[in-house]
């Protein structure tokens, strides 16, 4: 199924629907063929809700929507070799970043996801009392279920206002898939440091 022109939302990327059951509503709403225990159906019902919230927590992780075979540009990523640049308000690469600036904390988290694989590392680059981003467990739960190893990534950092930034992520996996996530970032001073805050879908 094609996208539609805005790129993909998270009620359609592949990713939370494969974590996400069919349709917890409609399960509900169909008629039962027997009666259930109260205990047995407690038990599903709690299942189901933990399928949706690894879903939800993968949605918040990568945040944004996608849109296969493009890029933030096509001289920044051509083979997403990615080269680290720097003009005016845009920032493009890969590396391994830093705490210093929002732009660094961005590649420093995005570097820690797909490079070092690491949830632990990921998480440095996030405020501790974030209320949208996902521990470093559920961070390292995506990674190994759902990011292939030799999956590619580049970044385009675009900043729009104190602590605020548009960022194109750029995913490529070994298959040659690519799809490019739309975030919105907001970052935070906290001990000397700019972390991560938010990281919103930007349709």
């Amino acid at each position: 199924m094609r996208p539609r022109s805005g790129g993909l939302s998270w009620d359609s990327d592949p990713i939370a629907q494969k974590l996400t059951p069919q349709s917890v509503s409609s399960a509900l709403a169909e008629k039962p063929r027997r009666n259930l225990p109260v205990g047995m159906i407690v038990t599903v019902a709690a299942v189901a809700v933990a399928f949706i919230a690894v879903g939800v927590a993968i949605a918040v992780v990568r945040g944004g929507g996608g849109e296969p075979g493009t890029g933030p540009t096509a001289e920044a990523i051509e083979g997403l070799s990615c080269p680290a640049t720097q003009d005016g308000a845009v920032t493009v690469g890969n590396g391994e970043g830093d705490t210093a600036s929002g732009p660094d904390a961005v590649l420093g988290f995005q570097h820690a996801f797909y490079t070092q694989r690491s949830g632990v590392a990921a998480r440095e680059f996030v405020a501790a009392d974030s209320p949208a981003i996902s521990s470093a467990e559920t961070i390292q739960q995506a990674i190994d279920a759902q990011i292939p190893a030799g999956t590619e990534h580049c970044v385009r950092i675009t900043e729009r206002a104190a602590n605020t930034f548009d960022v194109d992520l750029t995913e490529r996996r070994p298959t040659g898939v690519t799809t490019v996530y739309k975030q919105t970032v907001t970052t935070v001073e906290r001990d000397g440091k700019t972390l991560l805050w938010v990281i919103a879908d930007r349709r």
